[in-house]
């Protein structure tokens, strides 16, 4: 079953009127992507106004339509700097608060349904005939009463609204670089999105291994100890207890290797964006000086790094959820 098909599946454990709030709260986190593009259009315009004055170059057309706009055009160099940084700032701070106060309470609400709907299915079960509750493992029903509904309310629906939100930011990120410079757009969506997918195909071959190792390792030592205990007089008689020792520390060694090694590949996208975000700055930085004035480029380049100071975090959240 493919994620979105498990999301639609887990939709179907909640009622209409909570699917209408589920909806409702994703779309706000949706639209709140336009106070980052906001508040990364005014550090460019920030950018572009300080350069334009250090050198004495005109100001580009966009940003003097935008201090026009904010009724600030006749405010002196910095005046205008600091009014426009405080206004991007807040913006950003803003879009930040709300979007951790709405994934709180996103994460809350599924919380107290996922408990309900646990409690509606236990009912459904209990008031069936004993023949039907017996078709099925009393493990298999267990889980579906517990882990599967956690799964479903928290890990699928929970993730595919993030999933939804990201990409939201994502695509006005890039809707605003497309307004600004369709060519630096097309920069910026390639070279993130080239990384993006090198990474996932180098890594989550990787992972899948070093996943199926360590489900190897640990099912064998659950099964090594529940061995030796069964069969503990039968150990002790004949002396193998070093024997059981050993082999379990072995597989201990090897899980804990394998966990170190996994727990390091969920950190590597994190550095590999960080420089991809520095080395994509300089090659823009390299490129937009030999071809355009100092004011454009710097106010390019501002936009360039504002708007990957917030790409970089939500790809790896965006990573991460899928």
């Amino acid at each position: 079953m493919s994620g979105w098909a498990a999301a639609s599946q887990s939709l179907k454990l909640l009622p209409p009127a909570d699917r209408r709030k589920l909806g409702f709260v994703t779309a706000i986190q949706m639209l709140s992507a336009l106070l980052d593009a906001a508040g990364v259009a005014l550090f460019g315009i920030v950018a572009a106004l300080a350069t334009s004055t250090v050198s004495g170059s005109p100001l580009p057309s966009a940003a003097s339509k935008a201090l026009s706009v904010l009724g600030i055009d006749s405010a002196d160099m910095t005046t205008a700097v600091i009014q426009l940084s405080v206004l991007a700032g807040l913006l950003l701070i803003g879009k930040s608060i709300l979007s951790m106060v709405l994934t709180r309470r996103v994460l809350r609400f599924l919380a107290h349904r996922q408990a309900i709907v646990s409690g509606q299915l236990a009912t459904s079960l209990l008031s069936r005939p004993l023949v039907q509750i017996q078709r099925r493992r009393s493990q298999e029903t267990a889980f579906a009463l517990t882990a599967g509904v956690n799964a479903a309310m928290l890990g699928v629906l929970g993730q595919s609204i993030t999933v939804l939100s990201e990409l939201s930011l994502l695509g006005v990120l890039a809707i605003g670089l497309l307004a600004l410079d369709p060519l630096v757009a097309l920069f910026a969506v390639g070279f993130f999105l080239t990384i993006a997918l090198v990474l996932q195909r180098i890594m989550s071959s990787r992972a899948q291994r070093l996943g199926q190792t360590s489900s190897n390792a640990e099912v064998a030592s659950t099964a090594l100890v529940q061995e030796s205990i069964s069969g503990y007089r039968e150990v002790l008689v004949s002396n193998r207890r070093s024997l059981y020792v050993d082999r379990f520390q072995d597989l201990r060694w090897q899980a804990a290797s394998v966990q170190a090694d996994l727990n390091m590949m969920a950190l590597i996208p994190k550095y590999v964006f960080e420089i991809a975000l520095i080395v994509g700055a300089g090659l823009l930085a390299y490129t937009q000086f030999l071809f355009k004035d100092a004011a454009a480029a710097m106010a390019t380049i501002a936009v360039f790094l504002a708007a990957g100071s917030r790409v970089v975090p939500s790809m790896l959240r965006l990573q991460g959820a899928a």
